[in-house]
Parts: C-alpha cells; sequence; structure tokens
C-alpha cells in the first residue's frame, strides 16, 4: 500500500495566531499538519463579567425564545453568569441557541446547551436575515437574549427590530488589548513569509499599537488575513491590506483562505 499524500500547502511559513493560547492550540495543530510554524501571539485578553450587570433577568431565560450568540465567548460568559444562579438554587432549561460560528456553536454543544440551526447563516446579519424569515420565530414575534462583549457588531438588530422581534442585550465579557513586544515585532520582521490571522476589529486596533510605524504591514512578505467580513473593514479602515478573508468564521475556512491566496500568486 502506498503512504497518504500530505499536503503541506503552509510549508516555510509562518502563521500568526493571534488570539488566547486556549483558542488557539486546535489551529496551532492546524497549521502543523499543513506544514507551517504556528506562532502564538495573542494581540486580546478576554475578561468576563461574572454578575456585574443584571443578572436578574437570568431568573426569567423561560421568557426568551432563544439565546443569540456571535461568539463563543458569549456562551462562555452566559453560562458563568449561569452558574452563579445555580449556586443560588436557580436551575431551568435553556431556549436554543442559535450561534453564529463553528467556534461558537461548539462551544455551547460542549456545555449541553440546545441547538437550533438555520440555513444560509455566514455571520451576524445572515443569522437575522434567517430568524425573521422562520416564521415561528416572527409570529408572533420571538424575544432573544443576546449575551455580548462590548466591541460586538450591532448592525443586525435593526432587522430584528424592524420584524417586531425584541433582543434583550446582556454584556458578559470585555477585551483588553495585549500588546506584542518590540522583540516579537522584530522578529516577525526577520522571518521571510509571514500571515498574520486576525480574529476581531480588537485585535485589528491591537495590531497597529503594536507596530505603529506600520513596518509589518509595509512589507511584502507579511499576508493579513481575517475571520470575517467586520474584521476586514476594520482593517481596511486602518490601512491594512487584507489578502485573505474566511468565506465562514471558522479557523479551517480562514487557513484555507489563506492557502488560496498563496497559490494564487501572493508571494
Amino acid at each position: 500500500m502506498h503512504a497518504e499524500k500530505k499536503n503541506f500547502e503552509l510549508h516555510g511559513i509562518t502563521v500568526v495566531l493571534t488570539r488566547n493560547r486556549e483558542a488557539s492550540e486546535t489551529t496551532a495543530q492546524k497549521v502543523l499538519l499543513l506544514g507551517g510554524v504556528p506562532l502564538i501571539a495573542p494581540l486580546i485578553s478576554v475578561h468576563f463579567l461574572e454578575g456585574e450587570y443584571r443578572d436578574s433577568e437570568l431568573t426569567c431565560m423561560a421568557n426568551y425564545q432563544g439565546i443569540i450568540a456571535t461568539s463563543a465567548n458569549a456562551v462562555r460568559g452566559l453560562q458563568l453568569r449561569l452558574d452563579r444562579h445555580v449556586n443560588q438554587k436557580f436551575s431551568e432549561s435553556l431556549p436554543p441557541l442559535y450561534g453564529v460560528g463553528q467556534a461558537t456553536v461548539q462551544a455551547a454543544e460542549k456545555l449541553g446547551w440546545p441547538i437550533r440551526q438555520l440555513p444560509g447563516v455566514k455571520d451576524s446579519l445572515s443569522l437575522a436575515h434567517a430568524i425573521v424569515s422562520t416564521p415561528d420565530l416572527v409570529s408572533p414575534p420571538a424575544r432573544f437574549i443576546w449575551p455580548h462583549g462590548q466591541m460586538a457588531d450591532t448592525r443586525w438588530l435593526s432587522i430584528l427590530n424592524q420584524a417586531g422581534c425584541s433582543v434583550h442585550e446582556l454584556l458578559v465579557y470585555r477585551t483588553d488589548t495585549s500588546l506584542w513586544s518590540l522583540e516579537l515585532r522584530n522578529h516577525l520582521l526577520t522571518l521571510p513569509k509571514v500571515a498574520v490571522l486576525l480574529f476581531s476589529p480588537s485585535a485589528v486596533f491591537a495590531l497597529q499599537q503594536s507596530d505603529p510605524e506600520g513596518r509589518l504591514q509595509s512589507r511584502n512578505d507579511t499576508l493579513f488575513a481575517c475571520i470575517g467580513k467586520t474584521t476586514m473593514q476594520s482593517a481596511q479602515d486602518r490601512g491594512l491590506q487584507v489578502a485573505a478573508v474566511a468565506k465562514h468564521p471558522t479557523d479551517t475556512e480562514l487557513l484555507s483562505a489563506v492557502i488560496a491566496a498563496i497559490q494564487q500568486g501572493f508571494w
């Protein structure tokens, strides 16, 4: 039998993973399997807000027809709030989760949450359109709870509001910048081929703070890739030349977009 042929599309490329170490471990393994060199260099840190805002809303979960989550951190943050109420002998089954992205759904599955997946969901805007196109969620209009961070995209809210749905917002985490050291930035400048993976507008902001002279941006050996359109727009607004954008907000799709950019002659 012939050994299975392996593809090393990322051979010789350093792939910089800008999420925290826990969130980057699985992606790092995928980079290794593709022949690349993963470098975990977080640009943001996540801090969960345990019980600082409006916890009383969680005692009425039965009043909601669904939980909308646009990030895995939102799922984790809401679970921390629920755990706080469980400790106070609060227990109630959750309404179904309507999530954006594979990581979000997987985080909910890991916690045993009920999940309802709607067709055609790629981002928060398409999720909102899918909800208002689902008869049992608009007649009568559904009531949702939306756990989120302080940098979350809110453009989709108007779509649900116009359909008569109500969305209760619950801030469950905040993101802080985690700037790279000058030593790390200078090390990246010495590498021949570098792909920087950006997963949020916060990471884009932190990148510019870490490289105020734009030295990484100005060299032709740095490929910038974004997890979705919101992050891409933030990057472009700040002058970054984005070479790759994931078709769907997953790390697998983001790596596929990087490989496609390389195959199309980025280097």
